[in-house]
């Protein structure tokens, strides 16, 4: 009986131990590749990589007339979703407050030349934003393809034909971002 429960207990203890060690020891591994759900979660939980929701790219949008479009280079790091926004850098939202946004854009990405992701054009009307060190809204997401290796150099082209004038007016300048979105 001492034997029985001499092992269970070791094995919990190595379970518990080990099991969040390892975790921590092969979160990048595990959130760069087609891993399940459930680990994939346990990656997060337990020992996120620091720069698991950094932008992969800021950059500044030169609205004229309510139009603007830029070209931006980036390269995924991790697998499944990511997010396309604007960020504004004099914005201090209120609460819940909705924004009229009256958005309008395409987004159109290319590798190797090769058109890879068109995606319908985005229309935003109106929008809560989120919060962080510099707030803003988030316009559309997407999954990265299973079959496109992370480090592959994406060249995307953001479109925008129509947004609130008064907002970027009061609020601007306007960033547009790209960034990993949790997959919790």
């Amino acid at each position: 009986m001492g034997k029985k429960l001499s092992f269970v207990i070791i094995t919990l203890v190595l379970i518990l131990v080990a099991l969040p060690l390892s975790i921590a020891v092969f979160n990048e591994v595990i959130l760069r590749s087609n891993a399940p759900g459930p680990l994939r979660l346990a990656a997060v939980l337990f020992s996120p990589p620091k720069d698991l929701y950094e932008p992969l790219v800021t950059e500044l949008l030169t609205i004229t007339d309510g139009r603007a479009e830029k070209s931006i280079i980036f390269r995924h790091k991790y697998r499944r979703s990511y997010e396309v926004g604007i960020l504004l850098d004099r914005f201090e939202p209120y609460g819940s407050d909705i924004y009229e946004l009256d958005i309008v854009a395409h987004l159109t990405c290319y590798v190797g030349g090769e058109l890879r992701y068109s995606q319908p054009p985005i229309k935003v009307e109106s929008g809560r934003p989120f919060f962080a060190k510099r707030s803003g809204f988030s316009l559309t997401f997407y999954e990265v393809p299973k079959d496109l290796p992370l480090g592959e150099q994406i060249n995307c082209v953001f479109t925008m034909e129509s947004i609130n004038a008064e907002l970027i007016k009061e609020h601007g300048p306007a960033y547009l971002y790209v960034k990993k979105m949790s997959d919790l």
